[in-house]
């Protein structure tokens, strides 16, 4: 992990993941939008979402996994669409606000799917919580106070858990209403 600056952004992390029949390769990238790559397809939009009271929504999926809310990108939807789309069915969580933290590229050669790279971006957001319907593969939504949030993610890249805490932490911080510390 390389650090920089007196603000310390994360500038550059990478890590390989190794299942019995393929092997993912996770570079974090920074930036804009902009900046990715037109040529690799963006697959997900998810986020770090706090509540006004300043804690971190999850959701559980059907293996009852802690995860971000957040989905996959319909066709002709941009990816803040579809991080408010999915939010909202995944979480039953308004998006009020989100700001573009930086994206995941995935180096993924036995892609079953056929993708052998893509993106997934990661945001942070400002929801408020509606009354919870569970639908689609979710099947619980918690409550996170922030410095439980990478104990609790069910993520084998914990790195990459920090990596995202740290970035939306500092957007949380640094917003008018945040409240986390």
């Amino acid at each position: 992990m390389k650090l920089s600056g007196g603000n310390q952004h994360i500038m550059s992390l990478s890590t390989t993941l190794f299942f019995p029949d393929r092997t993912l390769t996770l570079h974090w990238q920074g930036g804009t939008p902009a900046d990715l790559s037109p040529d690799i397809p963006i697959t997900q939009a998810s986020a770090v979402a706090f509540t006004p009271e300043g804690n971190i929504v999850l959701i559980a999926n059907e293996a009852g996994k802690w995860t971000l809310p957040g989905g996959t990108v319909e066709q002709g939807e941009t990816i803040t669409e579809t991080l408010r789309r999915e939010l909202w069915e995944e979480a039953c969580a308004e998006v009020t606000e989100e700001v573009y933290l930086g994206a995941v590229l995935v180096e993924d050669p036995a892609n079953p799917a056929g993708l052998p790279r893509y993106y997934q971006t990661r945001f942070w957001a400002r929801v408020v919580l509606r009354p919870f319907i569970p639908q689609f593969e979710t099947v619980g939504r918690c409550e996170v106070i922030p410095s439980t949030f990478v104990a609790t993610i069910n993520w084998q890249t914990k790195d990459f858990a920090q990596l995202l805490f740290t970035e939306a932490l500092r957007q949380e911080t640094n917003h008018p209403l945040g409240r986390a510390s």
